[in-house]
């Protein structure tokens, strides 16, 4: 009934991204892998893969295509993941530290391989996610309840990209749902809120 305090200050980011044109006509990509290899989910070959399959896709698609890789901040090994792109393309940014919103707010697509803070804030954000799960080791939380896309064959993710994009108005109205029923209000003022209650709980307590 006042919403998550812990989602504040994305919020509020969010609400003061400002539209930026762009240099080139391509769809921006922000490709987040989940640590489920580094918290014993995945094998290592399993995620290796995958990096790879997808990576390898974009770049064949590199002039309808931008890619950035975001990588988590503490788990995530960041010369293991170097090598495994700069095989592919050394010319791909790879990410570990900084604010994902800021990446976010650039990007027109986001793909990970399963639940992290990155979905949920691609969610709020109202950026089109796509799960990539190769094995189909689990259902995904955001595709269960049919907001984000999943991919399950390497081949059909160019496909699911475009697809992403093109629904993008019904994509919103599944976000703005998604917020009201598990965030109350986007408007990055749940902690106040949780205040005022409590400052009003104790202003009309009786001793």
């Amino acid at each position: 009934i006042t919403g998550n305090p812990m989602f504040d200050k994305a919020f509020k980011k969010i609400k003061n991204w400002e539209s930026v044109s762009k240099k080139e006509n391509k769809i921006e990509v922000l490709f987040a892998p989940s640590t489920l290899y580094e918290h014993g989910i995945w094998t290592r070959q399993q995620r290796d893969d995958s990096i790879k399959e997808i990576t390898k896709i974009i770049v064949e698609n590199k002039n309808k295509l931008c890619l950035k890789i975001k990588i988590h901040p503490s788990s995530a090994n960041f010369s293991e993941y170097k090598k495994l792109i700069d095989d592919i393309d050394g010319d791909i940014e790879i990410i570990q530290e900084g604010d994902i919103l800021d990446l976010l707010s650039d990007a027109d697509v986001v793909i990970t391989f399963g639940y992290t803070f990155v979905s949920t804030y691609s969610v709020i954000s109202k950026k089109p996610l796509i799960v990539c799960d190769f094995f189909e080791s689990s259902k995904d939380d955001f595709v269960q309840k049919q907001i984000a896309l999943e991919c399950n064959e390497p081949s059909s993710l160019i496909k699911i990209i475009h697809k992403s994009i093109s629904e993008n108005t019904e994509y919103e109205k599944k976000c703005n749902d998604y917020i009201k029923n598990y965030f109350y209000k986007s408007d990055g003022e749940a902690a106040e809120r949780i205040s005022n209650s409590i400052l009003e709980l104790v202003k009309n307590k009786t001793f």
